[in-house]
């Protein structure tokens, strides 16, 4: 099997000795998507993902089909590809990364998640369409999705999963408040923050540019 970063041997100790799972897999033993599929069981089963774990999970996530549930199915199938995938609670943790797993998730993914924020200094601030002599900027959304939570909640209750070993469960977010949210005419929601004057408004643009997720460890 190819070499791990010291990250993905440290985390292949953890899941044989704490969850006291036997992997038997060796260099010469797998067949090139074999080693796909065990790499991408031990990537998945981590929050933290170096570069190493780029080929695998690429292969992983590029399995679609029409249906959901054929998806599923695939993914499924291509991880229980891994010889140890019969191994003692694997199969359990299979079902958790195949059904909730989701690459939208990730800190990298979380920041490239922008929202709108106007940074107003108009007089009527209680009128929320009139924002006229706002400056528009772009910031990280500080709202983890509904389907993010469900994902690390999965994830954090898995025994043989490696988030346990994270003083936090989940991505956090760093950074400075973006205001209070609103809509426009039309329903589109976005943010808004008031100034008091134009050297104020700078000062915030560049503190919220600052803004994004980390995972605590």
């Amino acid at each position: 099997m190819k070499k791990f970063s010291a990250t993905i041997t440290i985390f292949l100790f953890w899941i044989v000795f704490l969850g006291e799972t036997p992997l038997s897999w060796g260099d010469d033993e797998l067949t090139n998507e074999q080693k796909l599929a065990c790499e991408s069981i031990l990537c998945l089963s981590s929050g933290d993902r170096p570069d190493e774990c780029d080929p695998a999970l690429n292969y992983f996530f590029s399995i679609k089909k029409k249906k959901l549930s054929d998806t599923r199915d695939a993914r499924k199938s291509f991880l229980k590809k891994c010889p140890d995938s019969n191994a003692d609670g694997m199969s359990s943790l299979i079902n958790v990364l195949v059904d909730y797993n989701c690459s939208s998730c990730t800190v990298e993914q979380l920041n490239k998640n922008l929202v709108k924020v106007v940074i107003s200094t108009g007089r009527n601030f209680s009128s929320i369409s009139n924002h006229s002599s706002g400056y528009t900027v772009m910031a990280v959304d500080p709202e983890l999705p509904a389907y993010c939570l469900k994902y690390y909640a999965a994830m954090n209750s898995n025994q043989y999963t490696a988030y346990s070993q994270y003083s936090q469960s989940q991505p956090v977010y760093i950074g400075s408040n973006i205001g209070r949210k609103v809509q426009d005419d039309d329903g589109n929601e976005y943010y808004v923050i008031y100034a008091k004057s134009r050297n104020e408004q700078a000062q915030i643009t560049e503190a919220i540019s600052q803004n994004r997720w980390e995972w605590a460890n």
